[in-house]
C-alpha cells in the first residue's frame, strides 16, 4: 500500500464555529493534523520497534534492558528513521549514545514466531499499545533464539545511533544485506502505519472522537470543508459529511472519500504526482502507480475506460514479461510478489462477479 504524502502545514487558526470561513476551517484542521501526526509517529515507532523489543526483553527476563529501552534503545530506531525517511519524531534521537546494550534489541532478527509477533502489533486495535496490555495475545509466542542486546544483524555491536544510521544509507556492497534487513524489517513496518488504508482511517476516527482538547471542534470543521467541496458537484446528495464518508449502515468508512477531502484542502498530495517512478511502492492505487512508472500505458488506458479506482486486478492484464519487469523494478521479495499476484487475482474475480450481476 502506498504511503500518505503530507503537504507542509501552514500556521493554524483558532476560529472554530459554524459560521467560520473556509480558510479558517482549513487552518484549524491543519493545527489538529499537526498534533495528530506527532502522536501517530510515536505510536508507529512503538508498534513497529520499541514495544516488540520490550516484549522480547521480558521474555528473556532482562528487566533492566527493558526499562532502559525508552532511554537508550529509542535512539537507534529513531536514528534509522531520520536517516532513511527523514522522519522527525517529537523526541530527537541522541546520535552519540554509546549504550546500545542497555535497551536496544534487533527484535526482528529473533528466531521463532516473529511473523505472529508482527501480526499482533500491526492490528489497528493494538496501535501504540504497550506490550503489557497485549500479554494474553502474546504469551503463546515462542522463540528459540534471541539476538544479543546491542547487536545488529550483519553489523555486530552497534557503536552509536549515528553509526547504524549511516550504514542504513551506505550503498557500499558490503552493507547490502544490512540495508535489506533494515528495509524489510524496520522501515517497511513503520511505513505500514502510514499506508492509505491505515493512516487515513485512524486519523479521521481519532480526530472525529474529539478525545483531547486539541481535537475539539473537528466535526464542525470537517463539515464546513465538505460543504465547500461539494459545491457544483451534482453527484453528491448527502448533506452531512459523515453520511457521505460511511456506508449506509455507518459501519465501514470509505477511505477514498477521506482521501479526496484531505487532498482537496492540501493535507495529502495527489499520489500520481509526487513520487518518481523508482520511489513509487506497490499499493492500493495501482492506477496511479502504473502511470507514474509509465510501464504499461495500455493498462493505464484500460483503467481510465473502466472508470474504477484502485483496481489492482488490472495489472493481471499486463504481459507475463511485464509482471517480471515490475517485480525486478520494484525490488520486492518473492513472497511479497506472490502476495501481490494473489491480491490481483482476487480483485479480478470480484470484477467478474460484478459484471455477471
Amino acid at each position: 500500500q502506498h504511503l500518505v504524502e503530507m503537504m507542509p502545514l501552514p500556521l493554524p487558526s483558532q476560529k472554530i464555529g459554524k459560521d467560520m470561513s473556509f480558510e479558517d476551517a482549513k487552518e484549524a484542521l491543519y493545527e489538529m493534523i499537526e498534533v495528530y501526526l506527532d502522536q501517530h509517529k510515536e505510536n508507529a515507532l512503538k508498534s513497529s520497534m520499541l514495544e516488540p523489543m520490550k516484549f522480547l526483553y521480558e521474555k528473556q527476563g532482562q528487566t533492566h534492558n527493558m526499562n532502559s529501552n525508552d532511554v537508550h534503545g529509542y535512539n537507534y530506531p529513531a536514528a534509522i528513521l531520520l536517516s532513511c525517511l527523514h522522519v522527525q519524531l517529537p523526541l530527537i534521537p541522541f546520535m552519540g549514545d554509546k549504550w546500545p546494550a542497555q535497551g536496544f534489541l534487533d527484535c526482528w532478527d529473533a528466531t521463532g514466531d516473529t511473523k505472529q509477533l508482527w501480526e499482533s502489533f500491526q492490528k489497528p486495535e493494538n496501535f501504540g499499545k504497550s506490550f503489557t496490555g497485549m500479554r494474553k495475545e502474546l504469551q503463546k509466542l515462542k522463540f528459540s533464539k534471541y539476538p544479543k542486546s546491542g547487536d545488529f544483524k550483519g553489523v555486530g555491536k552497534c557503536q552509536t545511533p549515528k553509526h547504524i544510521a549511516n550504514i542504513a544509507v551506505n550503498k557500499d556492497e558490503k552493507f547490502k544485506a544490512v540495508r535489506k534487513h533494515i528495509g524489510e524489517n524496520y522501515i517497511s513496518k513503520f511505513a505500514y502505519f502510514f499506508t492509505k488504508s491505515f493512516f487515513l482511517k485512524k486519523c479521521f476516527e481519532v480526530l472525529n472522537q474529539e478525545a483531547i482538547p486539541e481535537y475539539m471542534g473537528f466535526p464542525v470543521i470537517f463539515q464546513r470543508i465538505f460543504e465547500e467541496y461539494k459545491k457544483g458537484k451534482t453527484d453528491i446528495e448527502d448533506e452531512k459529511v459523515i453520511e457521505w464518508l460511511y456506508d449506509e449502515y455507518f459501519i465501514e468508512i470509505q477511505i477514498d472519500r477521506v482521501w479526496e477531502l484531505f487532498t482537496y484542502i492540501g493535507i495529502t498530495k495527489d499520489f500520481s504526482k509526487v513520487r518518481a517512478a523508482k520511489d513509487v511502492p506497490l499499493g492500493d492505487d495501482i492506477k496511479a502507480w502504473v502511470k507514474a512508472c509509465d510501464m504499461d500505458e495500455k493498462v493505464a488506458s484500460v483503467l481510465d475506460e473502466q472508470g474504477y479506482d484502485d483496481l489492482e486486478w488490472m495489472l493481471t492484464k499486463a504481459k507475463e514479461e511485464d509482471m517480471n519487469d515490475m517485480k525486478k523494478f520494484c525490488e520486492i521479495s518473492e513472497d511479497d510478489f506472490e502476495k501481490m499476484v494473489d491480491i490481483l487475482e482476487d480483485w479480478k474475480l470480484k470484477l467478474q462477479k460484478k459484471k455477471s450481476n
